[in-house]
């Protein structure tokens, strides 16, 4: 991998681009099936959300809906988010990849699901208090499905912190760099949805990209 190209924020997206070559068909019908796993477990906890506010109608269920639905969310997607995260791991690293590999977080589903579910309570928790410290921390934690990839055996804490400590100095870069897609997201919008086939590989490929460059700069 060359390391030095990914120095600034332009050259992790060119290399994400020089990868994807040959790889953008396989890519967009990965996030096919991702997004469509994605929606219909949506459909399903606003179901179980809305089961429990006809079942709880007169009673404050707010706290206990929003519990249920995370634990939910965290059990269906979960372990396919992380294994989307992972497939274009193996490809920043060169690694032969494959459909199935969308399913690999569920190789280790309760370790995947502890790590999900946390991260996803903490930002919640730091968005409640205002929405820039949630923002701030869902950066902290953003290399934490990869950390996990290479520590399978690291505790559910640990891994978030790892990745807080990995992100020290780098967020606001990071936080740019995925500011950056924000124009072909626009764009996305306006193709119906049908450019996140093509938007999303771009996007996590050169996030897969900033992990294994931090993950150098540590090493060196």
């Amino acid at each position: 991998m060359d390391y030095t190209i990914m120095q600034s924020n332009a050259g992790l997206r060119a290399y994400a681009r020089t990868q994807l070559a040959g790889k953008w068909f396989a890519s967009a019908i990965v996030t096919l099936v991702y997004m469509l796993i994605f929606y219909i477990a949506n459909v399903l906890v606003s179901g179980i959300g809305a089961f429990i506010g006809f079942v709880f109608e007169f009673q404050n269920t707010d706290i206990l809906s929003i519990f249920i639905k995370t634990v939910v969310s965290s059990a269906i997607t979960g372990p396919v988010t992380v294994g989307y995260f992972w497939y274009f791991m193996y490809i920043a690293r060169g690694e032969p990849t494959a459909l199935q590999n969308l399913f690999d977080g569920f190789r280790l589903f309760s370790k995947v699901f502890l790590v999900f579910f946390t991260q996803t309570l903490l930002i919640m928790l730091w968005t409640l208090l205002l929405f820039v410290p949630g923002i701030i921390k869902g950066c902290s934690y953003a290399m934490t499905f990869f950390i996990l990839r290479d520590n399978p055996d690291i505790g559910t804490l640990e891994a978030i912190t790892q990745s807080r400590r990995m992100m020290n100095g780098h967020k606001m870069r990071y936080f740019l760099l995925q500011l950056s897609f924000m124009g072909w997201l626009l764009l996305c919008i306006i193709s119906a949805g049908i450019g996140l086939l093509w938007l999303l590989p771009y996007a996590y490929l050169t996030t897969a990209n900033f992990y294994e460059y931090l993950k150098q700069n540590r090493a060196s």
